[in-house]
């Protein structure tokens, strides 16, 4: 269960010359490019 309701327990976003190009969290369980 999340520590916070309504927040993932873990959310990954990845950077490249400081553009978001991957999101993903654990409430969706999937990868969002």
């Amino acid at each position: 269960m999340s520590p916070m309701p309504g927040l993932p327990e873990f959310v990954l976003v990845g950077y490249v010359d400081e553009q978001e190009f991957v999101h993903y969290d654990s409430d969706r369980k999937e990868m969002i490019p």
